[in-house]
C-alpha cells in the first residue's frame, strides 16, 4: 500500500523507505524467485527481445500505457544513456486500496534500474543523487495531476562482475521505481500509468544529460 504522503497539485515522487529490504539480489541474475519461466535478459545486448519477454505487458500491448513503457524500457538499454534497466513488473487495474487517491482503480508497475559503469553502483553518494535528482525533477513535470505517484528505493545488489569468483561479487546497490497510477475505471487508471511513465521518461532523460555534462564526476570529486 502507498505510504500517507501530502499532495501539493502535482504527481507525487517520494523516496519509498517502505519498500527497502536487507536481502541483497545478485546482478545478474537468473531465474526469479516467484516464477521459473521469468529470466534475465540483458537487453542492452538482446534489445528485440524487450516487446516480447516482459510477460507482465503481453495482455495489454496496444494500450498508450504499455507502449510508453516498452519505449522507456528500449531507450534506457540504448546507447545514448549511462543506465540500464534491471527488472520490471506490471499489475493491472483493480480496487484501489490507497485511501489517500479517491479513486475506484489502481494500477501498479515497478522498474529497477543500475549505472552502466558497475562501480557507480558500488558508491552510496551515486545513487544518492541519482535518487535525490529523480525525485527533484519529476515532482515538477505534470502540474496538477494528481492520479498518478512514483516511489524511489534503493535496493542492495550484489555484482558478480566485480569478483573473480563464482557466486560471490562486490556489494552495491540499484534504484527501483515503483509506479501507482488511478482512475475511476480501468481505462482511466491505465492513462493515469501512461502519465506516470511519460514523467519517469523525461526526468531520468533530464539526469541522463546531467551525468552526460559531468555531475557524476563532480559529487565523486
Amino acid at each position: 500500500m502507498l505510504q500517507a504522503l501530502a499532495n501539493d497539485g502535482t504527481m507525487i515522487a517520494y523516496y519509498a523507505k517502505n519498500f527497502e529490504t536487507e536481502q541483497a539480489r545478485a546482478h545478474p541474475w537468473s531465474v526469479s524467485q516467484t516464477n521459473e519461466n521469468h529470466r534475465y535478459v540483458d537487453f542492452k545486448k538482446e534489445p528485440e527481445l524487450i516487446r516480447s519477454s516482459i510477460e507482465d505487458l503481453e495482455d495489454y500491448k496496444g494500450q498508450g500505457f504499455c507502449e510508453s513503457f516498452y519505449s522507456l524500457i528500449e531507450w534506457i538499454n540504448g546507447s545514448s544513456t549511462f543506465i540500464e534497466s534491471n527488472d520490471c513488473a506490471f499489475r493491472g487495474a483493480r480496487k484501489n486500496p490507497d485511501t489517500q487517491f479517491s479513486y475506484a482503480n489502481r494500477c501498479d508497475g515497478r522498474l529497477q534500474i543500475l549505472y552502466r559503469d558497475i562501480h557507480e553502483n558500488c558508491n552510496p553518494d551515486s545513487i544518492t543523487w541519482l535518487i535525490d535528482e529523480f525525485i527533484s525533477v519529476a515532482k515538477g513535470l505534470k502540474p496538477k495531476f494528481t492520479a498518478g505517484a512514483v516511489g524511489v528505493t534503493r535496493m542492495p545488489t550484489i555484482y558478480k562482475a566485480l569478483s573473480p569468483e563464482p557466486n560471490k561479487g562486490g556489494l552495491g546497490e540499484q534504484v527501483m521505481f515503483s509506479f501507482f497510477a488511478y482512475g475511476k475505471n480501468s481505462r482511466r487508471c491505465y492513462e493515469s500509468m501512461e502519465n506516470v511513465i511519460q514523467c519517469t521518461r523525461a526526468a531520468l532523460s533530464k539526469i541522463n544529460k546531467r551525468i552526460e555534462n559531468g555531475a557524476l564526476a563532480a559529487i565523486n570529486g
